[in-house]
């Protein structure tokens, strides 16, 4: 049972990292056009897709790396449950803590909430590799 979950739970992982990268490129998001000090004013509030805003180089970094991480661990997680890997669990596990540590600093807009329910299969994805490995050890 722990085997299907963790391979069930790191399909929804793999499948949520692209959906979420797919809305973050394509979905209209709000942004300030003048630079505020304590909030936008109401006539400087625009809507522009990611790629068209013309941001730094570190918030693509963010959002292609969150995605990588979100797809590593996923891999690490079918690998494991479906193939017996060993090392998927290694790879599951890095990339869940990098995945959560990285959706915790975005938390506080909508970067880091998008792949929030990515990291949340990631993480029971991995309770499964632990549940199935204590359940197999003597």
């Amino acid at each position: 049972m722990a085997r299907k979950l963790e391979f069930g739970a790191g399909l929804a992982a793999a499948g949520l990292a692209i959906i979420g990268l797919v809305a973050l490129l394509l979905a209209p998001l709000p942004f300030c056009t003048v630079q505020a000090v304590s909030g936008c004013p109401a006539g400087h509030v625009r809507t522009v897709r990611l790629v068209e805003a013309n941001l730094d180089s570190s918030v693509w970094v963010y959002v292609i790396g969150m995605a990588l991480f979100l797809l590593v661990g996923a891999a690490g997680a079918v690998g494991e449950s479906r193939f017996n890997w060993r090392t998927g669990g290694l790879f599951l596990w890095a990339s869940a803590i990098l995945a959560f540590m990285g959706c915790s600093i975005g938390a506080g807009g909508v970067l880091g909430l998008v792949y929030l329910p990515g990291v949340l299969a990631l993480s029971l994805s991995g309770y499964a590799s632990v549940l199935r490995r204590f359940r197999r050890s003597p």
